[in-house]
């Protein structure tokens, strides 16, 4: 009796799983907007005082470098 519940359950199962992206909406996305023009816009270089800051710490019994870019 409880082979024949579950063989049944299991069926239903594949039915509703098999039944479900078949009645699934399509979508369609347009979009109006254009990327850069690379032909003839050039971004304009913003000159910019950056340094690097290194620090050494512990963590977790190891020694860490890090580098930090920093600027003004």
């Amino acid at each position: 009796m409880k082979s024949l519940i579950l063989a049944s359950m299991l069926a239903a199962a594949a039915i509703v799983s098999t039944t479900a992206p078949s009645q699934a909406a399509s979508m369609t996305v347009t979009t109006t907007e254009r990327g850069p023009d690379h032909h003839w816009h050039k971004p304009m270089h913003v000159m910019t005082h950056c340094y690097t800051k290194t620090a050494r710490i512990h963590e977790h019994g190891h020694w860490v470098v890090r580098k930090t870019r920093i600027c003004r």
